[in-house]
């Protein structure tokens, strides 16, 4: 229900084994934003969010939805940027 007919007709598979793909990536991408590469984990959450954002756009509705995945992306970006910020300051030798 949540997958656009644009993203179907796209998809060489069928829609559930798509949606359970799609589990297993945001499992392994919030695995990722858990270990010491952060900001590589919450670049990839942003775009993966920004795309679903942009999927939900696309069904005609659930833009409430829509909207909450772009602002969860938004936030995703500001991760990164922490963990930039506390990388060079760890590095400078100062308590973070």
């Amino acid at each position: 229900m949540y997958l656009s007919p644009l993203a179907t007709k796209l998809v060489p598979v069928s829609p559930t084994a798509f949606m359970h793909a799609v589990g297993g990536v945001e499992i392994a991408a919030g695995i990722v934003v858990l270990t010491r590469w952060t900001r590589v984990g919450a670049y990839i959450v942003m775009l993966w969010l920004l795309g679903i954002a942009i999927n939900l756009v696309t069904t005609g509705m659930f833009y409430d939805l829509a909207l909450r995945d772009a602002e969860l992306a938004l936030s995703a970006f500001v991760l990164a940027q922490i963990s930039v910020v506390r990388a060079a300051r760890t590095q400078q030798g100062k308590v973070v």
